[in-house]
């Protein structure tokens, strides 16, 4: 038996070895006894896992988060009460509920219908519920504004109430343990251990303290080694120990960075980072060893995964492309968007080019058509309406059969290509015809319908037009989510049981789409990139902690607008709403735990804020692990009375011969050095191998890369004709396509007259219409023209 159940230590190896310890005595003389660890993220289960294994192995420990903990305690009780969980989308749709209401009413007035503000209340109403009823009366007597907001909470607490979320899971489980109804759930449970979890709600505590009293439980607080950071941490503790007993404390020294870069730009900033990754595999660290972390998602959580994917290096961690811009989120949006817009042409071509659209008896791609789809549509003269489609198409094909019809054997050889241009176009024509009465033959339901017709409806449509069977096993799993959401869109009728609009219900589906689409890969088989919260608790032989720039590193933190840090300070010390003040030290303690889960760290920052617009500086908290790294470096051969200087963002660059800096000045030298380390790919190898070239004296145009016919070839061309003073292609000259297009070529032995070069130099678009499209122009505006709707077509097109 324990005798101890609560320990503050160090991030970092410390820490790991005081939870092996515990599992260790919670087993005792039986390896097979249960133990279960409550972890910050399943991430962090997943590295503990790795870990803990290599010392030993481990035997019936599971790993879960504490929401699940709460769940397997407390749901039971919850649903003998009727009651289910409180989706992220059953919240949004019932802070919108009250919206219109809300907006006729001020202060909030129109503003209660901005869609940014729901998501806020969203996340205020979640921290409304760890308030008590006397707090939320005392907060709701501030102000006007702060009534109106509290208001809305109620009513939206009352269209909620047969559902529970997070803290009523919490305060449920908490009375399970109390009255003893939860004895079969901890047996299979077993000792449990609170590793490295902080933020805990009134709730949760309540459930910590009641596992204490059962002497099943211990909590792991992790400490930085900062005082004023660490000030919470032992706040929280001092609220555990009357349960859990008295503290055991070892407070290590904080971990501090490795090395420091400065790069011209994001790009090359993690250019260099994927560098550093493939020099380390080729000194044997696996890919699963080394992390990339961020705290600001643009532009680095994109950048980083498509250069990891150009570099072909493994990535895992949770994908940060959203929902919305998957296949199967593009495909449902982009679909209701043309409904929306009456089937306008620009709505249908965009669907049918950026979204798997599956069309026909062989379910082909209709994005292989999407260009002669594109020609036609503009040739027939469509602009909107499922009828005008139909319509003009069908007009569009008797047309072109009339015209292959009255085709002559002796025809020129200009004509007869054109005919049989307009014969490949003829069945084209008739399939997107078919394809446009198939889609309109499928309406989505009227204005004031359910939820659950409209969820229907758009299932249908996605299985009609979506052929996941076929799709990458990423994108399949975005799809099974995007079911999901319209599975718990369909139970939106208890909570909005006077339905919706084809709009709201698009609008609420987008919001609800944001959510992350998977992940990049299983955790373990490849580099781990994530937001910076996530590596809390996770182990690492190498971490990059990217992006630190003044003003994005630490962001900048504003006061809160409805509930500013006056009113939240008063509710007293243990208040769940935290202040400016806490966000602040909240985020240095993430980045500590970020530098305590690699054995060696690396920070970088881009000079150039995001587009090169301006002048990026280096983050203070950069600055500082600076003076660190300069203070070590100069300690070994200072003298006692050596007076150090101090590293500043002004002169950090200057320190470029230190070993623990590198400074990236540009691309070219980038490219050029590689900074010391490997390629990262292919295209990295081959452009070293050009600015290696180059810069020995060579001429470019003679290097194996810019043979003819190349990539390289031709963009050297490019190159060359926009430097060129001579009328080029550069510059427009297309007389080099005569002879291979029929709307672009120029007669190679036709010379112009005065009069056309006249009109070209006055009015290039008239000269367009006149001489290439052959359309009649009018010479005077008082002339009247009929134009056929092909015509008019042609001109809109």
């Amino acid at each position: 038996m324990l005798s101890k159940h609560l320990f503050l230590h160090s991030y970092g190896s410390e820490v790991r070895e005081r939870l092996a310890l515990l599992i260790t005595g919670a087993k005792g003389d039986d390896l097979l006894a249960p133990v279960t660890l409550i972890v910050p993220t399943m991430y962090a289960g997943v590295s503990v896992r790795r870990s803990l294994g290599k010392q030993g192995g481990l035997i019936n420990v599971g790993f879960m988060v504490i929401p699940r903990l709460a769940e397997y305690l407390g749901a039971p009780a919850l649903a003998r009460q009727g009651k289910s969980p409180l989706t992220p989308t059953m919240k949004l749709a019932a802070v919108r509920h009250f919206a219109e209401e809300m907006a006729k009413r001020e202060p909030l007035g129109s503003i209660a219908s901005h869609p940014p503000l729901h998501d806020y209340l969203v996340n205020t109403f979640s921290e409304f519920a760890m308030l008590s009823e006397g707090q939320l009366s005392w907060l709701q007597d501030r102000s006007q504004l702060v009534h109106q907001v509290v208001e809305w909470y109620r009513m939206y607490q009352e269209s909620t109430q047969p559902y529970y979320d997070r803290e009523e899971l919490a305060l449920s489980a908490a009375g399970t343990v109390a009255k003893g109804d939860a004895e079969s759930v901890l047996k299979d449970l077993g000792f449990i251990i609170f590793y490295l979890v902080t933020g805990f709600s009134p709730g949760e505590l309540a459930l910590i303290a009641n596992l204490g009293t059962r002497g099943c439980c211990s909590v792991i607080l992790g400490l930085t080694g900062e005082e004023e950071v660490d000030t919470e941490t032992y706040r929280l503790a001092s609220r555990l120990e009357p349960v859990l007993g008295n503290a055991t404390v070892n407070s290590g020294e904080s971990y501090t960075a490795d090395h420091i870069v400065i790069a011209p730009d994001a790009h090359e900033e993690v250019r260099w980072a994927i560098r550093h990754i493939a020099q380390c595999a080729e000194s044997g660290i696996p890919f699963h060893s080394m992390a990339l972390l961020y705290r600001n998602v643009d532009p680095y959580a994109e950048l980083i995964k498509s250069q990891l994917e150009l570099a072909q290096i493994p990535a895992a961690g949770p994908d940060p492309m959203p929902l919305r811009d998957s296949a199967a989120g593009k495909l449902l949006l982009y679909l209701i968007k043309v409904f929306e817009s009456d089937f306008a042409r620009e709505s249908v071509m965009r669907w049918i080019a950026e979204a798997p659209v599956h069309t026909g008896k062989d379910r082909e791609l209709a994005s292989r058509e999407a260009a002669l789809w594109e020609e036609i549509s503009g040739r027939a003269g469509i602009i909107r309406g499922a009828r005008q489609w139909c319509e003009r198409l069908e007009r569009f094909c008797e047309g072109m059969k009339e015209k292959l019809g009255s085709e002559e054997t002796g025809e020129e050889d200009e004509e007869a290509a054109n005919a049989g241009h307009d014969e490949t176009r003829l069945p084209t024509a008739m399939r997107l015809k078919l394809f446009i009465e198939d889609l309109s033959g499928s309406p989505p339901p009227a204005d004031a319908s359910s939820w659950k017709d409209y969820a229907d409806w758009a299932s249908r449509m996605m299985r009609r037009y979506a052929n996941p069977e076929v799709w990458p096993e990423a994108q399949t799993e975005g799809y099974e989510r995007v079911t999901t959401v319209l599975d718990e869109l369909g139970r939106l009728d208890a909570i909005e049981p006077s339905g919706t609009t084809l709009t709201g219900f698009r609008q609420t589906l987008d919001d609800c789409l944001k959510a992350s689409s998977g992940r990049l890969g299983p955790t373990g088989t490849g580099v781990f990139v994530a937001a910076l919260g996530a590596a809390q608790g996770m182990e690492f032989e190498i971490v990059h902690i990217l992006g630190m720039a003044e003003g994005a590193f630490p962001p900048r933190l504003y006061d809160d607008a409805i509930i500013p840090d006056r009113y939240r300070g008063d509710l007293g010390t243990n208040c769940p709403l935290p202040l400016r003040a806490e966000r602040r030290l909240e985020e240095r303690r993430l980045f500590q735990a970020a530098l305590a889960s690699g054995h060696k760290r690396v920070l970088s920052y881009p000079r150039s804020g995001s587009g090169g617009q301006r002048r990026g500086y280096s983050s203070p908290w950069l600055v500082r692990e600076a003076n660190i790294l300069h203070r070590k470096c100069q300690h070994a051969t200072a003298s006692e009375n050596t007076s150090y200087m101090m590293v500043s963002s002004a002169n950090l660059e200057e320190m470029a011969a230190e070993p623990w800096l590198s400074v990236i000045h540009s691309i070219h030298d980038s490219v050029l050095s590689l900074g010391g380390l490997a390629p990262a790919d292919a295209y990295d190898y081959d452009m070293h191998s050009l600015a290696r070239w180059h810069t020995s004296g060579y001429r470019i145009d003679k290097h194996f890369l810019m043979a003819e016919g190349s990539i390289g070839h031709r963009a050297l061309k490019t190159e060359s004709a926009a430097r060129d003073t001579s009328f080029t292609a550069w510059d427009g000259n297309v007389a080099s396509l005569s002879g291979r297009s029929h709307r672009l070529g120029v007669p190679g032995e036709s010379a112009h007259s005065p009069t056309r070069l006249e009109l070209w130099a006055k009015c290039p678009f008239r000269y367009y219409l006149q001489h290439v499209l052959e359309v009649p122009v009018l010479d005077r505006p008082e002339e009247t023209l009929t134009i056929s709707p092909l015509d008019r077509g042609l001109l809109v097109h």
